[in-house]
């Protein structure tokens, strides 16, 4: 980040619009300020942090160098809502069982989203499994204490081993 060492006619860009160009966070513009992938000026110090505008030479640079880091092109209403339609067809032929001529995006997703419904099942079991586990550990080394006491009162009186009859 440089000081006022740049030249004040070269146009300036807030972290936003720096965000919008990039394609990324305003927060990624700032850290990248701060780490100096990106040049920009503070202009004046806020309650919280400070304000700085972006070099646009050096969001230009970015970009040519590294390209933007995502594309926002949305899709029309029509084609969000043809979309939810194949999908939702999709994950019902899914769930009924009918075979899928070739795993897609879908299958794969709602498989995935199967398996981590199984595995977080399977590591429910197993933290009773351990807590049983932890439960019985705890009674057995109850019993050798007590045995372990129970042998050093016979000791200790001259008893014979073993319970009186």
């Amino acid at each position: 980040m440089s000081g006022d060492d740049s030249d004040p006619a070269e146009k300036r860009l807030s972290v936003r619009q720096a965000a919008a160009a990039l394609g990324c966070s305003p927060q990624t513009v700032r850290n990248w300020l701060r780490d100096g992938r990106l040049r920009g000026v503070r202009v004046s110090r806020g309650a919280r942090s400070d304000i700085h505008q972006v070099l646009a030479s050096s969001v230009e640079a970015y970009v040519s160098e590294h390209g933007r880091l995502s594309t926002p092109e949305r899709p029309s209403a029509d084609e969000v809502v043809d979309l939810v339609d194949n999908l939702v067809a999709r994950v019902r032929a899914i769930e009924s069982g009918q075979p899928s001529s070739s795993p897609d995006s879908v299958n794969l997703l709602y498989a995935n989203l199967r398996l981590m419904e199984i595995h977080e099942e399977y590591d429910r079991a197993m933290a009773e499994l351990l807590a049983a586990d932890e439960h019985r550990q705890r009674a057995f080394d109850a019993m050798r204490k007590a045995a372990g006491k129970y042998r050093a009162a016979v000791e200790q009186f001259h008893l014979p081993p073993g319970p009186p009859s």
